[in-house]
């Protein structure tokens, strides 16, 4: 839980969330209608990079703006599925605008949070590597990799055991269902 000092830095008092503002959200429904419209005219593939990125950072920068730390990691699985489908391009983009992005915008960028970034990125450039291996299978792979190494840097850091279970558990939990449930139904889907 974060201490009254930091709630007050981020300009929110002891237990208040803050919310998107008008202006944000006014700006995203113009980048998501602007997005559609040339999608339309040239690739709907386009559109569709635009919104799980404009979703995914949207879903992050509010999670972000709660009074307790959570991350579910859904950049992961929405990376690895754009890397497979459209190319290790669009799986970067998503994770930097998605993910870095929002938390530079709530001052969440910290210790573990980068960690996570940057396993992120790595399993996205691994999974890169293996094209004709199934998605689920390497996915599943590839986030188990990245919890056993973020966990155990986690306690090598001595980061709270809240960090560890909300954040570096749950994101693993949350990729293992999404890879499970939604995988095969993704790529195929977007390839």
């Amino acid at each position: 839980m974060m201490k009254e000092d930091e709630y007050r830095r981020r300009g929110l008092e002891p237990h208040e969330k803050k919310s998107m503002s008008k202006k944000t959200f006014s700006i995203l429904v113009i980048m998501f209608l602007t997005a559609f419209i040339l999608s339309l005219i040239f690739e709907i593939r386009i559109f569709i990079f635009l919104t799980l990125t404009a979703l995914t950072g949207v879903i992050n920068y509010n999670i972000n703006l709660l009074t307790f730390r959570v991350d579910p990691g859904l950049e992961v699985f929405l990376s690895l599925v754009l890397t497979r489908t459209y190319g290790l391009g669009y799986g970067l983009v998503l994770i930097f605008a998605g993910e870095i992005i929002p938390d530079l915008l709530t001052a969440r960028l910290d210790k573990d949070t980068t960690l996570s970034i940057i396993f992120t990125l790595l399993i996205n450039f691994v999974a890169v590597q293996y094209p004709d291996v199934n998605f689920v299978l390497l996915g599943l792979i590839l986030v188990t990799i990245k919890f056993i190494i973020c966990l155990g840097l986690d306690i090598i850091f001595m980061f709270a055991p809240e960090e560890m279970i909300f954040e570096t558990g749950l994101n693993f939990v949350v990729n293992i269902i999404l890879l499970l449930a939604f995988g095969d139904i993704f790529i195929a889907l977007l390839g």
